[in-house]
């Protein structure tokens, strides 16, 4: 399915090259699921959907691993400004029970919603960080496989 997103792009996309200004590349992707395998994580919190080769790499990561408690939650208040593409492929790739999306902004839901004091903590470390790693890089860095945040 990532594959066939990367190739033909998404049925919708917001302008002419977006997709491809948007989506992080595919050997990205894999060295994201990589690390998620190699890390054997089984719950991730993607902040951004877009139009979801990202999560479609997570997904398949945590499907990898293999874990009966794999989670993906992806907090993303502006999926429908993406025509909710990202759902969309997910949804379509039967992906969807391991998915939660949450469409609100992450700095609302982070730090109210069972994340606790120390990933809303995380989360601001993150987000100082800016565009340094992609989103995903460091929250795979940061969870560690039995759901606990790293410091």
């Amino acid at each position: 399915m990532r594959r066939g997103l990367a190739a033909d792009g998404p049925a919708s996309t917001r302008s002419t090259g977006d997709f491809e200004r948007i989506t992080i590349p595919n050997s990205d992707c894999d060295a994201l699921r990589d690390l998620l395998v190699a890390e054997k994580v089984n719950t991730v919190i993607e902040i951004g959907l877009a139009y979801g080769n990202s999560a479609l790499a997570i997904v398949e990561g945590l499907v990898i691993v293999g874990s009966d408690h794999a989670r993906h939650v992806i907090i993303d208040a502006y999926q429908d400004r993406f025509y909710r593409s990202g759902w969309s492929v997910i949804s379509e790739a039967g992906l969807a029970g391991l998915c939660l999306l949450i469409e609100e902004r992450s700095q609302t839901v982070l730090p109210s919603r069972r994340c606790g004091q120390e990933l809303a903590a995380l989360t601001r470390r993150l987000d100082r960080l800016g565009n340094q790693l992609p989103n995903e890089v460091a929250a795979a860095l940061a969870v560690d496989p039995a759901g606990g945040v790293r410091r």
